[in-house]
């Protein structure tokens, strides 16, 4: 597990536990969903009741980007903590997130949720992912040169 940083002890958090994937096309470029008038994450989040961390990523990704996806590895646990603005309340967020690897596989229906695809090669992608632990992320699997 890659911790991202370290909790302030002076804050309760929750535990979240979520499953993320790095998913690319066969352009090498990488899949991220703009969530509108929030910002860019990688497709996933929080993993149900009754499902485990795979089942996770591929509910979402249909949910978010209306694909299926294929070739999902596992690669990492990274256990961040920040605090994130949901449903209208703040929530002190100790994050459990399951890091998958794969393919974009077929289109099978336009997405549920309101959102966007958009895909980067991973040097445009720097910096620019609503989470932060999601840009160490991406910097883990793609060092800057």
């Amino acid at each position: 597990m890659i911790r991202v940083n370290e909790p302030d002890s002076n804050i309760t958090y929750e535990d979240r536990y979520s499953s993320y994937a790095i998913i690319k096309n066969d352009n090498e470029e990488i899949a991220v969903v703009e969530m509108v008038g929030w910002g860019y994450i990688f497709p996933g989040g929080k993993v149900e009741k009754n499902e485990n961390s795979y089942e996770t990523i591929k509910r979402e990704a249909l949910e978010e980007i209306g694909y299926e996806v294929s070739d999902l590895e596992y690669y990492e646990k990274f256990e961040p903590f920040y605090q994130i603005s949901s449903r209208g309340r703040f929530i002190n967020c100790h994050n459990i997130a399951d890091i998958y690897l794969g393919k974009m596989k077929d289109k099978v229906m336009g997405p549920i949720e309101n959102t966007n695809l958009h895909w980067f090669k991973p040097n445009e992608l720097y910096g620019k992912l609503k989470l932060d632990f999601q840009n160490v992320i991406l910097e883990t699997i793609y060092p800057k040169e």
